[in-house]
């Protein structure tokens, strides 16, 4: 597409004041035509057949587009505030009639979320949870296959420590060195090392907003 050029046109656009430029822009068919197959791009390339008449095909088109590549129900990470009504906090409670498609969307799966009402839904909460791929079997998560949305606790993979008594032949005992072969052997008793860490397990990680696409 290109903006109208004509020797009438003034700094690529139309004008229809004589004291400016005359003639005023006469629209060539070229430029016409170009516009036409632009629009009906948009809309054949969405899968919509061109309709004489019909207004809201453009649109229609457009929204085909969007879910093609950000479908209802898509989870999105937003660096910042919420700022768009087609967009839905997580663990949010929304009115049904607000957001057809996305109730349609978790009813089709049987997820209807706990504490939806009649007139209300309330969206899943992740609220402090990592996302995790889903797997067709246990060899790459150990709960083996699991449906989207499904909640899995942490856990701390199966693992020792070594830390069995040795003898002694020092007459020092348990944290002080050998100091030769006396002739006395005891054998010392385990120990316990003392807590550290935090509150939980978990990898370094930056704090977002997840948002799930909602219509």
């Amino acid at each position: 597409m290109y903006r109208i050029d004509t020797p009438d046109a003034v700094d690529g656009r139309f004008n229809d004041n004589p004291a400016i430029q005359s003639p005023t822009t006469r629209v060539p068919a070229a430029w016409l035509n170009d516009v036409q197959e632009n629009l009906c791009a948009v809309i054949e390339g969405a899968g919509i057949g061109l309709d004489k008449g019909e207004a809201g095909q453009l649109l229609a088109a457009i929204g085909v587009l969007i879910d093609r590549v950000q479908p209802i129900g898509a989870i999105l990470m937003l660096d910042g505030p919420l700022a768009s009504a087609s967009l839905c906090e997580i663990n949010t409670e929304y009115l049904r009639a607000d957001y057809p498609r996305l109730v349609a969307f978790y009813t089709a799966q049987g997820r209807l979320i706990a504490g939806s009402t009649a007139a209300h839904f309330r969206t899943p909460n992740y609220e402090g949870r990592f996302p995790r791929s889903i797997s067709s079997d246990a060899t790459v998560d150990p709960d083996g296959p699991r449906v989207e949305g499904s909640l899995q606790g942490q856990s701390f993979e199966s693992h020792t420590h070594m830390n069995s008594p040795t003898p002694s032949d020092s007459e020092g005992g348990q944290g002080r060195p050998v100091t030769g072969n006396t002739g006395f052997g005891e054998s010392l008793t385990p120990w316990e090392t003392s807590a550290t860490g935090g509150d939980e397990t978990r990898p370094k990680n930056f704090a977002t907003r997840l948002v799930i696409r909602g219509r």
